[in-house]
């Protein structure tokens, strides 16, 4: 049987993390120009935006496992510290900048936060079981736990200053456990595994109070779902949506994974499962493509690996963690200006987007460059050597 050869990039994929991080940014406009309501379905994808990013975390974190194991064997311990390194080195250094920046504009960031939520109520404003719950005081211990990323675990600093930061620490949750997921999947394969995965995942989801509205559960409360069980059902699905790519590539197998890949999308999000449907469709659709359409395989091809998208792709992880920071200076700025106050909110919306998406952008980018790049070349140059490990 002929085999495809194993793609290294998915350009799909970088498509799919700029878009995610441009919904989550669109998101907040709505949420901070008091249109959440009338734009409910932006406001809606912003959520559905960071269960994406999950699968996608879970999907290329074995993808990659399964290309770099003929010489880093998922059992070493070496492996596991060279993971770690790497995914340490990718999220740090942009997320301590952004964090320290925060703490030193603490007072005038917490006062604009303020201000526009009172001329602009959000959704829920009212309606919380009991909003003190959440310290935003900057204390030494929570500014610590920051740093550390342990803050998911202590529910009043969770969720408590102006970066989208709740998914930095699962996904840093996640990056821990992955070496001994990825090996119980090897060793007791991806149905006991999937086993073990819905039962933890369910065990939480029942136990645990999670939102604002919440008033909690036997095993207490969180504003967001920052402890990776709670979603460890998307993650999974990511690897195991890999690994049945990985098979489909080798040996045109891979079929039971992917239904069930679809199944655990569906159960978290039916948003999400259209999602993981339109890109194992994509995925596959290669393989036939290849023989009766290539030139349309090849304009596709082309369209993904262009400049624009690429930098989208390049830009999406200081869209994601900071644009917070911009749009709270700017719409400052336009409440300022009376009229803006009395536009209809779908207008307000507008005039915030086209007025910060351009600081966004470009300064997603430059940080990208000036910060993301050397935090991944150090944490390259920092891996364990061979007889270290």
């Amino acid at each position: 049987m002929n085999r495809d050869p194993l793609p290294e990039t998915f350009p799909i994929l970088d498509l799919t993390r700029g878009a995610m991080a441009s919904l989550v940014f669109l998101s907040h406009c709505a949420l901070f120009t008091g249109s959440a309501g009338p734009l409910h379905h932006i406001f809606r994808l912003g959520g559905v935006a960071v269960e994406i990013f999950m699968f996608v975390s879970g999907f290329l974190m074995l993808w990659h496992y399964l290309a770099r194991e003929h010489k880093e064997p998922w059992g070493r311990p070496g492996t596991w510290s060279k993971f770690w390194c790497r995914r340490f080195f990718r999220m740090a250094p942009l997320y301590w900048l952004a964090l320290t920046l925060v703490y030193l504009f603490h007072g005038p960031l917490h006062d604009w936060m303020h201000e526009v939520h009172r001329i602009f109520p959000l959704p829920w404003a009212g309606r919380e079981i009991d909003p003190g719950r959440i310290d935003q005081e900057p204390g030494f211990a929570n500014i610590i736990s920051h740093y550390t990323f342990i803050f998911g675990l202590i529910p009043k600093w969770a969720s408590n200053n102006v970066l989208p930061d709740w998914s930095i620490t699962l996904e840093m949750q996640f990056y821990l456990c992955f070496p001994f997921l990825a090996l119980l999947l090897r060793k007791g394969g991806w149905l006991t595994t999937l086993i073990l995965v819905i039962v933890i995942w369910q065990l939480f989801a029942r136990n645990l109070g999670v939102g604002l509205l919440s008033s909690g559960g036997p095993w207490g409360w969180y504003p967001m779902p920052t402890v990776l069980p709670l979603r460890l059902g998307v993650f999974y699905a990511g690897m195991l949506a890999a690994l049945g790519l990985h098979r489909w590539y080798s040996a045109r197998r891979g079929l039971p994974e992917f239904c069930v890949v679809l199944g655990l999308c569906f159960w978290a999000d039916h948003l999400l499962a259209a999602f993981a449907l339109v890109f194992l469709v994509w995925e596959i659709k290669s393989h036939f493509m290849k023989a009766r359409f290539p030139a349309l395989l090849r304009l596709s091809d082309s369209v993904l690996r262009s400049q624009p998208v690429r930098h989208l792709a390049d830009a999406s992880y200081g869209i994601y963690l900071c644009h917070s920071i911009i749009l709270l200076g700017v719409i400052w700025g336009l409440i300022q200006w009376t009229t803006f106050q009395s536009l209809e909110p779908t207008h307000r919306f507008c005039v915030l987007v086209t007025s910060s998406a351009p600081l966004v952008f470009l300064g997603s980018l430059a940080l990208h460059r000036w910060v993301e790049m050397p935090g991944i070349r150090m944490g390259k140059r920092l891996l364990p050597t061979r007889r270290s490990a």
